[in-house]
């Protein structure tokens, strides 16, 4: 299944680059009325592809920190990086994929790409991500979303969204961070993941604030 949401995340950063270049407002611009799920973050993450401890459920946990150390999640297993160049528009982008196989059947992700800021400046955000969402769907012969709504991390726009067809069940949360696009999500072949799984995963996940 890796090999298959890889592939997949490869084609919507590519979709999202090359289609959201002529929106005409703030990227930072959100709904009013939107729920908003707003995660707090912690900026002590002192080390670099590592992990930190944290306690969730009163329980010790060692929680992942990126390479760039621009980010903290938890996995509940060794999470796999892959690191792939795409070209955008004559540009070379890197793209980094974390992702933890937890069974054949599931998988836990956090994919982030940087893109120039000259196209992305002046964009809507949420048009954006909405444009990235249906791309994701599309890709993945995916028609029925079962829910949907704005969420915020910090002062960034963000879009949740649950989904499914016959064989593909996911969660995602989609990020716009000034010219970085995250994409954290749950894919599996055999149902929703439980609402535990979804909130300890999600709730997770934070930016780290540079020194």
């Amino acid at each position: 299944m890796k090999r298959r949401i890889f592939y997949i995340s490869f084609l919507i950063f590519a979709f999202f680059a090359l289609t959201n270049c002529t929106s005409n407002s703030s990227s930072n611009e959100s709904s009013s009325d939107a729920k908003d799920d707003k995660i707090e973050n912690n900026s002590n993450a002192e080390n670099q592809n590592g992990t930190n401890s944290e306690n969730v459920d009163n329980k010790v946990v060692e929680k992942f920190v990126s390479e760039d150390g621009s980010f903290k999640i938890i996995f509940d297993g060794k999470a796999e990086l892959t690191k792939q160049p795409i070209e955008v528009s004559g540009v070379t982008v890197q793209l980094y994929s974390y992702m933890y196989e937890e069974s054949a059947n599931k998988v836990f992700m956090a994919t982030y790409a940087d893109y120039p800021k000259e196209a992305i400046s002046g964009g809507n955000a949420k048009e954006l991500l909405t444009t990235v969402k249906n791309g994701f769907l599309k890709n993945l012969q995916i028609t029925k979303v079962d829910e949907e709504r704005d969420i915020k991390i910090d002062s960034y726009t963000g879009i949740y969204f649950k989904a499914k067809n016959e064989s593909t069940f996911t969660v995602m949360q989609d990020y716009l961070v000034d010219n970085r696009l995250y994409q954290i999500g749950i894919l599996a072949n055999s149902g929703y993941p439980t609402q535990q799984e979804i909130d300890k995963f999600f709730n997770s996940f934070e930016l780290v604030k540079k020194k």
